[in-house]
């Protein structure tokens, strides 16, 4: 390890008590590696410092000088610290280093994440610098927390780092890291490498969070700025000693046979246990081959080392300063520790660390004798998953017991209940039969009754039977034609309908309900039944032709409409006027409002959005359905619609962690109504971001096709149960697994999208899977489209 004579050469405040002091070096073969730190020494203090006059820092270098390095440190009362404050520029000082191995790899397949807070984002600057010079560059997320922005420092340097490669991504919190907040800015968090850098308060946060979060031992590493006071001083070495003279001084009492050290003990001890000899500021000394060997380190690096080099995130930081406490008190230490060697590998030591006393009864240094163990602990580990796993199999095996038992109990009972069920049984086909042949006479009966108008047509497409009700409603009686007259005479009282072609489309195989025709001033619903639904010219088992008179409902549901128009004008403005009064309200337009005031208000606010909403929303279905939507057709261009819908609900789909995807082209425009088509498109982006995953995404495309442009809207959320995707653009039909996710929305919104986009010439469908997403297609002409006449 060497030492350098530098001089002072520039000193200023970076930040709230916060000083950045430049050296330069008259060496010229000064060299470090990214997130190093050197000793500083300083030949005489200005003010008196109990701790020494020498301390570490992290090295910061300067750009285009290799011969200046800088360090930076937050003011105190520190002695040490108010003298290079105090110092004039050009004092000499002395530098001893580089030193400490919390270092970048060489080259990384993983994202790599530096966590910091307040002075640990010192090692972090140098290292910033080495990942975008790596070769292809390490892609490196910076995460960085001060308690206030004042304290915040090379922030502009981070930013313009981050700015220039596109592989680095600095992120700058004011307070403390949420588990939130990582898992937002780092996103898959198992698959990154760690480094983590601040005092020990911190640093053991951070790593309960990412033990919590599942992440691998040998994929943190950590750098303790032990020593910290509330003040932000450190008290790292209380003297400075020449570890090279002192190296020597301990291989000479490995050569002195009156030392404990020296004795024939240590040697045997050596040839099968980790030996190292540290001063008492835990400087290593002395390491033997086998701790060379063991830590793939070679002896000049390990020699002026901390063992910190070797130190992983198992043990915390109070399961050191216990140790410390002990040892320093005179008395003997053993545990196991956990350590890293220099290619990333675990061990396990079992270690025994005593002190060396003086003649004056002093201690003068520590002798750390530790055996591997890492093949029991592993053996440990695997019979701890091993009893894990067979208590849990022995669980499985006695609730199976139990199953077993009861399906024998259960077999038993059923077997003794089939044989009474099939003399039931055997009773009751006799019964059955005779049952038959009355609901047969009864059934022919019923449907001669009914109120609606019935035809049955055999496989062949015969007609086989016409109840009484059908030729009532036609208004004729029956002739001498026989059953196949019932054809001639619906075609000549439904002439305009075309009945023979709906028929036609039955005997296909198809089943289909029209719900409103009109004909000699009455209205009917028709439903054309293909009897077993197998599809195009096998239906086998007939088919069904039955209408109804449903005048009276008709014209009462048109009533019903017409009043649910005037009602819902009625109701928009009184509504319209209290939201006005409540914002004015929650503003304190009024006077100022307490909490509970203003939650009650707010509360009240959302209601009354909402009750407007569904006003607007039945204004809509009675215009729909008296066919009075005017619409003002118009050219309009699909981006700003999508980009203004975007910029409205951004705070919203950030609320719920949704992201908006558009890829539409510039120049892409459909033929419409612009406030109509805006409230297709809105509806559709709002259900996406409402019934969306958290983090989930909404992609919006198109293509075009001849004189039609189709529009896709692409989400991942929680998609629409099959079973209910037939009813889906019903009115007042919401899907039964949205509840959970929001407990808004009136169901009519489909219902109204679906008209809209059939008055405007287009047709709508979706494709969906539940718990996957929803994809809505809808087209639009991209022109205007004249009937040919």
């Amino acid at each position: 390890m060497k030492k350098f004579t530098a001089k002072i050469v520039d000193r200023k405040l970076i930040a709230e008590m916060t000083y950045e002091v430049v050296f330069e070096l008259e060496a010229d073969d000064f060299s470090f590696m990214a997130g190093q730190y050197v000793e500083v020494i300083i030949p005489e203090l200005l003010f008196d410092d109990g701790t020494g006059n020498a301390r570490d820092f992290a090295i910061v270098p300067v750009p285009g000088f290799k011969k200046r390095i800088s360090i930076v440190f937050l003011a105190s009362e520190s002695g040490f610290k108010r003298s290079l404050i105090n110092f004039p520029i050009g004092q000499i000082v002395k530098i001893r280093g580089p030193l400490g191995y919390f270092v970048l790899p060489e080259n990384s397949e993983r994202e790599i994440v530096f966590v910091a807070d307040g002075i640990g984002i010192v090692p972090f600057i140098s290292m910033a610098d080495h990942a975008t010079e790596v070769a292809g560059g390490l892609k490196v997320i910076l995460l960085y927390t001060c308690e206030k922005s004042e304290q915040v420092i090379f922030a502009d340097k981070l930013n313009e780092i981050s700015q220039k490669n596109k592989n680095f991504k600095f992120i700058l919190k004011e307070g403390q890291l949420e588990p939130g907040f990582i898992k937002k800015s780092v996103g898959d968090l198992k698959e990154k490498l760690w480094y983590v850098a601040g005092t020990p308060l911190f640093v053991g946060n951070i790593l309960k969070l990412l033990n919590g979060f599942g992440i691998r031992e040998d994929r943190i590493i950590i750098e303790e700025m032990t020593g910290y006071d509330h003040e932000g001083e450190i008290n790292k070495n209380s003297s400075i000693t020449d570890h090279n003279e002192t190296s020597i001084d301990i291989k000479s009492l490995f050569n002195t046979g009156g030392s404990i050290i020296g004795s024939p003990i240590l040697d045997m001890l050596s040839r099968s246990a980790l030996v190292s000899v540290t001063d008492t500021q835990g400087t290593i000394l002395y390491v033997n081959d086998f701790v060379v060997e063991t830590s793939k380190y070679s002896r000049e690096e390990l020699i002026g080392q901390n063992h910190r080099i070797l130190k992983t995130a198992r043990q915390p930081s109070t399961f050191y300063k216990a140790m410390w406490n002990t040892i320093s008190s005179g008395n003997v230490w053993r545990g196991e520790i956990q350590n890293r060697a220099k290619d990333g590998t675990l061990y396990w030591v079992d270690s025994s660390i005593a002190p060396i006393f003086g003649k004056k009864g002093e201690i003068t240094h520590y002798v750390a004798v530790r055996f591997l163990i890492t093949e029991k602990k592993e053996a440990e580990e695997a019979l701890k998953l091993k009893t894990e796993t067979l208590e849990v199999s022995l669980r499985q095996m006695r609730d199976k017991e139990k199953d077993l038992e009861n399906i024998k109990k259960a077999t038993f009972n059923i077997l003794e209940d089939l044989d009474l069920e099939k003399k039931e049984v055997e009773q009751k086909v006799i019964e059955r039969t005779k049952d038959i042949e009355l609901e047969k006479s009864k059934l022919l009966q019923v449907t001669n009754n009914m109120k609606g108008g019935s035809v049955l047509f055999n496989e062949n497409k015969e007609v086989v039977f016409v109840n009484e009700k059908m030729y009532e409603l036609i208004k004729a009686e029956h002739r001498d034609g026989g059953k196949g007259e019932i054809l001639t005479l619906l075609n000549d009282y439904f002439n305009e309908l075309g009945i023979m072609n709906l028929l036609a489309d039955c005997f296909e195989g198809r089943t289909f309900t029209i719900p409103e025709v009109e004909s000699k001033g009455r209205i009917f619903e028709m439903s054309f039944i293909s009897l077993d639904g197998k599809g195009s010219g096998d239906s086998g088992g007939g088919y069904f032709f039955l209408t109804y008179d449903v005048t009276d409902a008709k014209l009462l549901e048109r009533s019903k409409s017409k009043l649910v128009a005037v009602a819902s004008h009625q109701l928009r403005t009184p509504l319209t006027a209290m939201r006005g009064n409540i914002e004015m309200l929650i503003d304190e337009s009024y006077g100022p409002l307490n909490n509970d005031q203003h939650e009650m208000l707010s509360d009240i606010n959302v209601s009354t959005e909402r009750l407007i909403s569904m006003v607007n929303d039945m204004l809509d279905i009675t215009k729909i359905e008296q066919g009075d939507m005017e619409m003002e057709m118009v050219l309009i261009n699909v981006k700003e619609i999508v980009e203004s819908i975007q910029s409205d609900l951004s705070d919203y789909a950030e609320r719920r962690g949704v992201s908006i995807i558009p890829n539409v082209p510039e120049d892409l425009v459909v033929y419409g109504d612009k406030v109509r088509v805006r409230q297709v498109f809105q509806n559709l982006i709002d259900n996406a971001i409402k019934y969306g995953k958290n983090p989930g995404k909404l992609e919006i495309s198109s293509l075009v096709e001849g004189d039609f442009a189709e529009i896709i809207f692409k989400d991942d959320g929680v998609g629409i149960p099959e079973m209910e995707q037939s009813r889906i653009f019903g009115r007042f039909y919401r899907a039964s697994n949205t509840a959970n996710v929001s407990n808004s929305g009136s169901g009519l919104g489909l219902y109204i999208v679906r008209s809209i986009v059939g008055q405007l010439g287009g047709d709508i469908w979706f494709e969906s899977e539940e718990n996957v997403g929803t994809t809505f297609f809808f087209t639009l002409p991209i022109r205007e489209i004249k009937a040919v006449e």
